[in-house]
């Protein structure tokens, strides 16, 4: 295909999986199922089977699915994920581990619990030094291994995970920072929280390819913190490939 038609069918793939996640978070059934695979089934035709785009779309489809507590459907999206995101090398080290937690949430809630386990305390391994080096909490993933594997499974991860060194990168410098505007059907709930974004950078520093990695409370600043990040403007990058994380809090007063 030509790179206009290439760019067009990227362009509706994104298009696609948002229309379906914002469809799943409010109306689980079974067809919805169905409709985040052909979400991923699109992916794959339009970025390829093994491109990382590919799998952060599947994550994606995954966190909405077990959101709506239809965790085995979730399983295989994730397990897709992984399988990309473990021959990708250092910049999918971030996403790799939250795909590992999701996977997590996924298998407890479908009763493998010894699955879940070891899942999330891989995740916790990675995500514990470099989500807070990133201003952001980490009680959700230790709330996870509590839930499947008790104290014990806690107490190992965060062995585990104190042995691990942070990722040293360094952030772009922005020009142009928008701030978010807090969701008006939240305005009234006092409702603190941040939401936890992957993004990269068009040559001349414009914002692309922005993904949620983690979000507390999960689902209710995505959409506000995303569409914020997306009229950034940052210096020319160096590396318009390179992956950066950036941490957005929101904060009901």
């Amino acid at each position: 295909p030509s790179f206009a038609q290439t760019e067009i069918d990227q362009r509706n793939t994104e298009v696609v999986q948002s229309v379906y996640l914002r469809t799943l978070s409010v109306d689980p059934s079974a067809a919805l199922v169905r409709n985040a695979q052909m979400a991923f089934d699109l992916a794959v035709r339009s970025y390829g089977a093994t491109n990382s785009r590919t799998a952060d779309m599947a994550v994606n489809l995954g966190r909405a699915l077990n959101g709506t507590g239809q965790n085995e459907a979730a399983v295989p999206l994730l397990e897709s994920a992984l399988s990309i995101y473990d021959e990708d090398g250092d910049q999918s080290k971030l996403r790799y581990a939250l795909a590992q937690y999701q996977l997590g949430v996924a298998h407890n809630g479908a009763g493998d619990t010894e699955s879940a386990v070891a899942a999330l305390t891989t995740a916790y391994t990675v995500l514990e030094p470099n989500v807070r080096r990133l201003s952001a909490d980490t009680s959700f993933i230790r709330t996870a291994l509590q839930a499947s594997g008790g104290a014990a499974a806690v107490s190992a991860a965060e062995t585990a995970a104190a042995r691990m060194a942070p990722m040293t990168t360094t952030p772009p410098k922005p020009k142009l920072q928008i701030p978010p505007i807090y969701p008006p059907d939240e305005s009234e709930k006092s409702v603190n929280g941040w939401v936890l974004l992957d993004y990269r950078l068009w040559p001349d520093g414009r914002v692309r390819d922005v993904y949620v990695l983690a979000a507390s409370p999960e689902t209710v600043f995505d959409i506000s913190a995303a569409m914020a990040l997306q009229q950034w403007r940052f210096e020319k990058p160096n590396d318009a490939n390179q992956h950066h994380q950036l941490s957005v809090a929101f904060n009901a007063q």
